[in-house]
């Protein structure tokens, strides 16, 4: 999840270093806003429930911040333009 930080958790945790990275200057430059269900749902022509599912199957494009689920009103944007398909192996 840290990735759409600019963080490389992959290189963080390989490199051995034991501090954190400094999610404060990473994300001040690239934050987006992010967008919920509520928002989501109506504009896609789906109910809630159903935008749920979807992204639980992977179907949609979204943020998992814990249990919550958000959503990137640019990758959404591309995924329509792309006719709405199921997700890549290489997007995900």
């Amino acid at each position: 999840m840290l990735e759409a930080y600019g963080v490389d958790q992959i290189g963080y945790v390989a490199s051995g270093i034991n501090k954190k990275p400094n999610l404060g200057e990473a994300m001040s430059t690239e934050l987006k806003k992010l967008e919920t269900a509520e928002v989501v749902a109506p504009l896609l022509g789906l109910s809630k429930q159903a935008l749920y599912e979807a992204v639980r199957k992977d179907l949609i494009p979204a943020v998992w911040i814990g249990r919550r689920i958000r959503f990137d009103p640019e990758e959404l944007a591309k995924w329509v333009a792309q006719g709405g398909k199921a997700l890549e192996e290489s997007e995900q």
